[in-house]
């Protein structure tokens, strides 16, 4: 496995594949800056007109439902339909669903279009029930294992790879589970996390056609880079520096000794 991170990880600094983010305000900056740590170019737009534009340029599409306005959904409505015709990989992280009908109403639409689902457990129970997991605003509180077979049940009736992100980590596709251990305690404390790993998630399946590889890769160096984070950084400022830092300049060597 660090072998092929090592690979992914060079071909997205050799080629430089734009993500387009269709985000949220919160966490927008912390996306960007990630994108650009691994080698990406990302770019945000919030202006209808030019999103054929850098979709039809653009190597993946990465929709975060963080911040919604009526604009929002319109615009990602747009964006989606767009993507879908020209091929784009989109990546959709359905933040909040299940905290409020709008979210989980606009969730469900929006998988419909997508490759990649990344969320928390209340999320992904939510996406798949219909409002009945126990999300607290934008936090989960469900654990990871609760939403294994949600996670399944989205990946099978809408062929998509489904993470389920958490204190551990699931990477579901028809037919296939993977479970992954990696990451920091602190992470939890840091808004945007979540965010970071579905845009890195983008990232990776620019360059992998196989988007469940390119899924459970990129999960596993995201966690991985947080546990490299905690051996520098103790608290949540400091961590999220040391973070970005990890994701810049990985160290595989430590990352060869946890797997």
């Amino acid at each position: 496995m660090l072998e092929q991170i090592k690979f992914y990880i060079e071909k997205i600094r050799k080629s430089k594949p734009l993500i387009l983010n269709l985000t949220n305000y919160v966490t927008m900056d912390f996306v960007a800056n990630a994108l650009l740590a691994i080698g990406a170019a990302p770019i945000m737009s919030e202006e209808t007109n030019e999103l054929s534009e850098l979709i039809s340029c653009a190597h993946s599409i990465n929709i975060n439902v963080g911040t919604l306005n009526s604009s929002f959904l319109e615009r990602t409505e747009c964006a989606l339909a767009a993507a879908k015709t020209l091929k784009k990989i989109i990546v959709l992280d359905p933040v909040g669903c299940g905290a409020t009908k709008i979210r989980t109403k606009a969730s469900q639409k929006f998988i419909q279009y997508a490759n990649v689902v990344r969320g928390n457990a209340s999320e992904i129970i939510s996406l798949d029930n219909n409002n009945q997991g126990k999300t607290l605003g934008v936090e989960s509180q469900d654990a990871t294992l609760e939403a294994e077979k949600n996670a399944v049940s989205l990946a099978e009736r809408y062929n998509v790879t489904v993470i389920t992100s958490g204190a551990a980590d699931i990477v579901v596709k028809k037919g296939s589970i993977k479970y992954l251990p990696f990451g920091s305690p602190i992470m939890q404390y840091i808004t945007g996390m979540g965010c970071v790993l579905s845009a890195v998630t983008a990232a990776f399946c620019s360059v992998e056609t196989d988007l469940f590889q390119a899924s459970l890769l990129s999960t596993a160096f995201y966690g991985l880079c947080g546990e490299q984070a905690e051996q520098k950084a103790s608290c949540p400022g400091s961590f999220k520096v040391a973070f970005l830092d990890a994701l810049y300049s990985p160290n595989f060597e430590f990352m060869r000794k946890r797997l």
